[in-house]
């Protein structure tokens, strides 16, 4: 039985704000000093790269931790 099962989706609904972060790159998302950091260190093909490869470990792990 799990205990927290609304945990597991928030972690899948948090990498499909990372993803459309990068594909539709609203300025809410994309202009934000974290983001700004990101890519002033990396360029932007590599945050563009950064975010979807975190955005996409977030929906794996939530999907798996609902499966457990």
């Amino acid at each position: 039985m799990q205990k927290y099962p609304i945990s597991y989706s928030i972690l899948v609904f948090i990498g499909i704000y990372f993803i459309y972060g990068v594909i539709r790159k609203p300025n809410f998302f994309w202009e934000s000093k974290g983001t700004i950091r990101i890519r002033n260190v990396f360029g932007d093909n590599r945050a563009r790269s950064f975010y979807i490869l975190i955005g996409s470990f977030l929906i794996m792990l939530g999907i798996i931790l609902m499966d457990l």
